[in-house]
């Protein structure tokens, strides 16, 4: 029976973690303007091709969007790539960053109105390099990387148990996520049509 027990309190421990994780991104969904949603979902839907930019974990969250992107029909590239196309008028650039200072996807964000191109910023920060020169910003209201103290953000009392911007980068995904879904919708795209988009070379 203790044996039993002993296994039973690690996994216990961890569904409890897990029902922390949940609820601070329900908690930050909660927060997330409507507004801002739209906008975004606006300007995917008349963007001609879309890409997509982020470092470390917002990257790796940038590339499963740029996935549903193409299962929902648009034309959309991971920046850094080899076979990534040059961008344009006409063209909008996704670039996450919690900071919104990341220096890599601040640089490449300069670059995409150079080009004559647009960009949408994706951070927790709204007085941030990014935001600045964003053509639109939707506000992830989660703590950044380096917000340790749970700090105030957006004017409402930010809290994470997690480390290192983990929420801001669940949220990412789960709003990116939900904006695909959306795009879809609204250009009437069925499971079956995404699916027949998805990878075969697997």
């Amino acid at each position: 029976m203790k044996s039993t027990d002993a296994k039973a309190k690690p996994a216990e421990k961890i569904k409890e973690l897990l029902r922390i994780v949940l609820r601070e991104n329900e908690a930050c969904a909660s927060r997330v303007t409507g507004v801002s949603l739209q906008e975004v979902l606006n300007n995917l839907q008349r963007a001609k091709r879309i890409f997509v930019v982020g470092e470390g974990r917002s990257g790796l969250v940038g590339r499963m969007f740029a996935m549903r992107l193409t299962h929902a029909g648009k034309e959309a590239f991971v920046v850094g790539e080899t076979t990534t196309p040059p961008i344009g008028k006409g063209d909008w650039m996704i670039a996450i960053s919690a900071s919104g200072e990341t220096p890599v996807t601040c640089l490449l964000a300069e670059s995409v109105l150079l080009n004559h191109a647009k960009l949408i910023a994706i951070t927790a920060k709204q007085r941030s390099t990014l935001s600045k020169i964003a053509e639109c910003t939707l506000l992830v209201p989660a703590p950044s990387k380096r917000n340790f103290a749970n700090k105030r953000a957006l004017g409402v009392a930010i809290k994470s148990a997690q480390f290192a911007g983990s929420l801001f980068e669940q949220q990412a995904l789960l709003i990116l996520d939900s904006l695909c879904l959306a795009l879809a919708e609204a250009e009437h795209i069925d499971r079956a049509t995404m699916w027949k988009r998805h990878a075969n070379l697997e």
